[in-house]
């Protein structure tokens, strides 16, 4: 008997959805759902396989523990006995900071939500994060010091309305693929787009401008064309009065980010800078498309301010049709970080360090919660080496192949 089940991709973060075709509980294929409104029936070719996965040979169907340093299949109580009776045991030697817990952003909302209660409530630790940290964490941080909210600002289907799309640092053709049918649409609507990425992408063959600037320059680019925005009187001056604080602060940090002045940091030529800014700030409906080009790096936060910064000057933001879209690479990466699977915050980003938030969930959770941060991912394996974090409970993730720095990785997991 078939039967079809209604689900999200598990792929990147656009969120496409499909149905699970199954019959006799085993999933046999996939159809787009026609009615979903960010993949309206279409797929990209990760989308039609999503499913293989699940009959794959290799797939782990029950709990292994490692006894002499081989792999053994146990059942579910003796398994989840062994790691409840270990969790406590280090926790009790070594205190609650001795534990770590990576959650995942391939896991569901409700999921993550119950990791990182599990690592507060039960393990007495603000030890909890996820692979946002080398990837979406400067949105997060950026778009919400500059926002309010470290989210996308607008809707994928205001994409195709566009009049300028300015991509950088990403890919989405190929990397969001459905993201990249709107923007072609947009393009076939005569949206004028702008390319800014040192590797040329398949967009920036239909792209009005190409910028190809030198990998880490990112802000000089940007600030050299906030400079050129407001030198040239094409701010939107009622927007920066109304609705921004610290425009002086902002003119005082890009002064010095001529066009001219950028350009040997940039290599790109200052007349391309300029008639970039120029076309972005004269557009009436215009918006910012940002990937993992932008935020990882080590300046990954800084970044994403600049690309909030020049939206804010030319009041490409808070409207309809103008805004700044960051594109997730995991599928949940942005629900992991609102649930709060963070070392530093609750869900809905209240900090730990707000007694009164702390007070709302020790009341809701009958608990006595951590009011010191915990460590993030990157830290939790450089205590592990220096032996201060004895345990990590890791869900949905593969820090190995995941994380920088495979040989500091693999020696932190050894050293546990």
């Amino acid at each position: 008997m078939m039967k079809r089940v209604l689900t999200t991709c598990p792929y990147c973060g656009v969120g496409c959805g499909f149905y699970l075709d199954v019959r006799d509980d085993r999933i046999v294929g996939v159809i787009p759902s026609r009615s979903n409104p960010v993949s309206k029936g279409y797929l990209c070719v990760k989308g039609w396989h999503a499913h293989e996965p699940v009959q794959h040979p290799d797939r782990l169907k029950n709990p292994l523990i490692k006894e002499n340093g081989k792999f053994k299949t146990a059942s579910w109580d003796c398994a989840l006995d062994y790691v409840a009776s270990r969790l406590k045991q280090i926790k009790d030697k070594y205190g609650p900071e001795s534990l770590a817990v990576c959650a995942s952003a391939r896991c569901t909302n409700e999921e993550n939500f119950l990791m990182m209660k599990f690592a507060r409530a039960v393990l007495g630790t603000n030890n909890v994060d996820h692979c946002a940290r080398t990837c979406h964490a400067p949105t997060v941080s950026g778009l919400n010091q500059s926002f309010g909210s470290g989210a996308s600002t607008n809707s994928y289907d205001e994409i195709p309305h566009m009049d300028c799309i300015l991509i950088i640092g990403s890919n989405p053709t190929e990397a969001h693929p459905i993201v990249g049918w709107r923007v072609r649409a947009a393009l076939d609507n005569g949206a004028k787009v702008i390319v800014c990425d040192p590797r040329k992408i398949l967009l920036a063959e239909s792209a009005r401008l190409y910028i190809q600037h030198y990998p880490g320059s990112d802000i000089a680019l940007v600030n050299s064309m906030i400079n050129y925005i407001v030198a040239n009187n094409l701010q939107d001056k009622e927007f920066i009065a109304s609705r921004t604080e610290n425009f002086d602060a902002l003119m005082e940090t890009v002064k010095d980010y001529t066009p001219e002045s950028v350009s040997d940091v940039t290599g790109v030529s200052p007349d391309l800078i300029k008639e970039a800014a120029k076309l972005y700030a004269t557009s009436k409906k215009a918006c910012i498309m940002y990937s993992l080009g932008i935020t990882e790096h080590t300046v990954g936060t800084d970044n994403v301010i600049s690309m909030a910064n020049l939206a804010m000057v030319a009041g490409h933001v808070g409207k309809e049709f103008s805004g700044v879209y960051p594109m997730r690479g995991q599928n949940n990466v942005q629900g992991a970080c609102d649930m709060g699977s963070l070392p530093n915050v609750y869900s809905g980003y209240q900090p730990v360090t707000d007694e009164e938030a702390r007070k709302r969930f020790e009341a809701a959770w009958k608990v006595t919660l951590p009011a010191k941060p915990g460590f993030t991912l990157t830290e939790m394996m450089e205590k592990a080496i220096e032996g201060a974090i004895k345990c990590f409970y890791i869900i949905g993730e593969d820090q190995v192949r995941t994380d920088p720095n495979t040989h500091m990785i693999e020696k932190a997991l050894t050293a546990l």
